[in-house]
């Protein structure tokens, strides 16, 4: 089974990520495999081959990515795909792009007209296959993470209980995210002095 976490930029799909992430893992349902991209150059690409691999996969295999990826709908036809999205309203997300990367001008708008393009082309997908996309919106997710979390596993069939809710939503809450962005850091740091 493959989970794809596909939310608008800057819009909390890193924080959707990490829940579905945190509850196939606890749940001992699945694993993650961090961000993904069709894109040649890009060292994290993933292969059609490889998707329609880890959707036949009795396990959850859990990715992120922006890309509304050309093997979306035949992964949705077989049933062994779920997609979740986090959607947030578009001004706030120029608004943040603008922050985080100091994007103005054409290249900010190029970043917008493809998150329009593809929340549109997956709002089709939601259409055809109803019940294997979860369209959450941001400020819900953020006011009310506990209710996300539930709407998470239940959306991925899985056997969480209160107790293991709790306990992702503990990980992942945002007072938990600079711990572990302060993690990957490290990690970082140890991989680049390494190499």
């Amino acid at each position: 089974m493959l989970a794809i976490c596909n939310g608008m930029p800057r819009a909390g799909s890193t924080l959707q990520y990490n829940v579905a992430r945190c509850l196939v893992e606890k749940t001992g349902s699945g694993t993650a495999h961090a961000f993904i991209t069709t894109d040649e150059e890009n060292p994290r690409r993933i292969t059609t081959a490889q998707l329609l691999e880890w959707a036949t996969d009795d396990a959850w295999r859990v990715v992120k990515t922006h890309e509304v990826l050309d093997a979306l709908p035949d992964l949705l036809a077989t049933g062994r795909l779920r997609v979740l999205y986090v959607y947030r309203d578009l001004r706030d997300v120029a608004v943040s792009i603008q922050r985080a990367f100091a994007t103005t001008g054409d290249d900010l708008v190029q970043r917008l007209d493809e998150g329009v393009a593809w929340y549109g082309r997956l709002d089709a997908l939601r259409s055809e296959h109803p019940g294997r996309l979860l369209w959450q919106r941001y400020e819900d997710v953020y006011r009310d993470l506990p209710s996300a979390i539930g709407d998470t596993s239940t959306f991925l069939d899985l056997d969480a209980d209160a107790a293991l809710l709790d306990e992702v939503h503990a990980e992942c809450r945002l007072e938990s995210a600079e711990k572990i962005t302060q993690a990957a850091r490290r990690q970082l740091a140890r991989a680049l002095s390494a190499l």
